[in-house]
């Protein structure tokens, strides 16, 4: 099993979210974070520099391993706008997955 990650820009989550729902896929996590990448541009507080947080949210898929690239192209192809900050997905594997409902392991 893959975990399929997703750090997208609020605003195109609805659209990968769109796409992962008619391609089939069933359980999704979404989750609000904030975060800042290399490229955050310098901010000030009281004459003190910082790189200030920007509102992200993470998107995250367990899958198949054979569904695992479909799943980081839909979430890369839905969740781009071509600015920075669009984000990054990562693809993981995952060893164990325990139901906790039924206190099984889970099997792919």
């Amino acid at each position: 099993m893959k975990l399929v990650h997703g750090i997208l820009r609020e605003d195109m989550v609805p659209p990968v979210v769109r796409a992962l729902d008619q391609a089939g896929v069933n359980g999704v996590t979404v989750m609000r974070a904030s975060g800042r990448g290399s490229q955050t541009p310098l901010a000030m507080y009281r004459g003190v520099p910082y790189r200030p947080l920007k509102p992200v949210c993470v998107v995250q898929v367990i899958v198949d391993e054979a569904s695992a690239e479909d799943v980081a192209r839909l979430m890369l192809e839905h969740g781009h706008t071509g600015e920075h900050g669009d984000g990054h997905v990562l693809v993981i594997d995952v060893g164990e997955c325990y139901a906790v409902r039924t206190r099984w392991l889970e099997v792919a």
